[in-house]
């Protein structure tokens, strides 16, 4: 019989956002040394997986010939609010003081900034960038929590909805945010 090697690894073809997992397997394929009709020639597999670290090739199942690539993309959104009063203006100094809660384990803001509050000069504060990692929908409530004034009630919370999709042209992720 005779023995074949085959040497396996993946190519990298350069995709965006992707990190190539730098495995390498040997296939050993030793054929059977004669062939008939009534014993057919029979092929015993083996596979090997290169061990970087000791420098050999480590015997492996089929099962375990595995590659791992990391996906590396983010998107960012920005959260933010609009404060209007009705009635009467803007007196000096005065702000309004929202607060950003993550649902079901949603990214946040970095620290301190999932606060944002609005002044007559910023009317419409934004929260701090968020990163997302991961294609998904992730939900948030924005609730007014300053003390109110006098003779005015804090606005009733919003939920804000951010849908992270994953492009498949650029291999990108998209997040786009809708409020209700």
């Amino acid at each position: 019989g005779k023995t074949y090697y085959y040497l396996l690894t993946e190519i990298n073809d350069n995709k965006a956002n992707i990190t190539y997992g730098p495995e390498q397997y040997l296939i050993k394929a030793k054929v059977s040394a004669q062939g008939t009709e009534a014993e057919p020639l029979t092929v015993t597999t083996t596979y090997y997986k290169w061990n970087q670290e000791n420098n050999k090739w480590n015997s492996v199942t089929a099962r375990n010939v595995t590659f791992t690539n990391t996906f590396t993309g983010t998107a960012v959104a920005k959260l933010g609010v609009s404060k209007s009063i009705s009635g009467r203006d803007w007196k000096d100094g005065e702000e309004f003081t929202f607060t950003l809660t993550a649902l079901d384990n949603a990214p946040m803001p970095t620290a301190g900034s999932e606060t944002a509050t609005a002044s007559e000069s910023n009317k419409a504060p934004d929260f701090g960038p968020i990163t997302y990692t991961k294609a998904g929908i992730y939900n948030y409530t924005i609730t007014e929590t300053s003390q109110p004034t006098n003779g005015m009630t804090n606005a009733k919370p919003v939920t804000a909805t951010v849908t992270v999709a994953l492009d498949t042209e650029s291999n990108q992720l998209k997040a786009t945010v809708v409020y209700s």
